[in-house]
């Protein structure tokens, strides 16, 4: 089990980067989805109220937002922050003080997002280009006390990989489909092969270990649980064709002749098939089941493959079909996770 403060740390960190996220260019549905899972963190006693009232005076002051929606997020805010005054002499924002608006402001709070905001952007999504990017915006460093206690839980991986606070990196951020779980990275420039990287899927405190195989994704799926909607449903088809490999290798999909698991010479005659026949991920619509449809690009060990996925609520990908577009290429694709 993870202890208490680090999952404090996280459902802080992850409040201030949805807090965050709601200063920002956003729609009504997107807002108001940010502030149900503020909403949802404090219900869960991860989270103090105060974050809350500083999500809905975020939402107030996007002028980006309609109207009707900051009027009522100023309304929300002002009887929170009068219901919290009314039970309790002293709180953590009750010597705040009230704008002519109507809010309270926390200037420790709104210090902590400004000064963080890169690194708490809870729009940058993950996507395999940025799993092993060390500094995109979308990842936080996990450092301290609480992160020997972390590696001490996790022990020697696989008998022989070890993990310590002093060379090996630990890494996490949230993802989009899941309200209370988290992702972590760990590299070690001393483990062999250099490119391996380990990751955890956190929640309740748990660690499920992604390695190659679909039941971890699927029972943090059932737990957290997960919410496929249209804007996130491509980057779960990609996070999942990742994690999940065959005998050979993940089911990657790869958009792009700049994707980082292409190496940087091949041969012309390959780089053409590529170049000929790679695309972004295609939206199909929704099926009478309600599941997402997607078309894509698969590169499976040295093949390329045209694929066809069904998304259900679940979360459970099924591809439909696969046409194979080349086969027997110089190259293959290659993602390391431990064995």
């Amino acid at each position: 089990m993870i202890n208490n403060e680090f999952k404090v740390q996280l459902a802080e960190k992850l409040a201030q980067g949805i807090i965050f996220a709601l200063t920002q260019k956003c729609s009504k549905k997107k807002a108001a989805k940010h502030i149900e899972r503020l909403e949802r963190l404090v219900l869960d006693g991860q989270i103090d109220k105060s974050y809350l009232v500083s999500g809905l005076r975020a939402v107030t002051e996007n002028i980006n937002l309609p109207d009707d929606m900051r009027n009522s997020a100023m309304a929300r805010g002002y009887a929170i922050i009068e219901d919290k005054n009314s039970n309790a002499k002293k709180d953590t924002i009750s010597t705040s003080l009230v704008t002519q608006q109507g809010l309270i402001t926390n200037d420790d709070i709104d210090t902590a997002i400004k000064t963080n905001a890169q690194q708490y952007n809870i729009e940058s999504i993950i996507t395999p280009n940025s799993l092993f990017a060390e500094n995109t915006a979308s990842w936080t460093q996990i450092k301290g006390e609480v992160l020997a206690e972390l590696y001490s839980e996790i022990g020697p991986v696989d008998g022989s990989i070890s993990v310590n606070s002093a060379t090996t990196g630990c890494y996490w951020q949230p993802l989009p489909w899941y309200q209370n779980a988290v992702l972590l990275r760990l590299t070690d420039s001393t483990w062999q092969p250099e490119e391996l990287s380990l990751y955890y899927l956190v929640i309740n405190g748990q660690l499920h270990r992604l390695d190659g195989t679909s039941p971890p994704i699927h029972a943090v799926n059932q737990l957290a649980p997960i919410e496929i909607t249209e804007d996130n449903a491509i980057e779960y088809l990609k996070f999942f064709c990742f994690f999940v490999h065959g005998e050979e290798g993940p089911f990657y999909i790869i958009e792009t002749t700049e994707d980082r698991f292409l190496p940087k010479i091949i041969a012309p005659d390959s780089l053409t098939v590529f170049t000929d026949n790679v695309k972004p991920v295609e939206f199909k619509g929704v099926d009478s089941k309600g599941q997402f449809q997607f078309s894509a690009i698969d590169f499976y060990a040295n093949a390329l493959f045209q694929a066809n996925f069904l998304i259900p609520a679940n979360g459970t990908i099924e591809m439909t079909d696969d046409n194979p577009i080349a086969a027997d290429l110089p190259i293959h694709i290659s993602v390391l996770l431990g064995k």
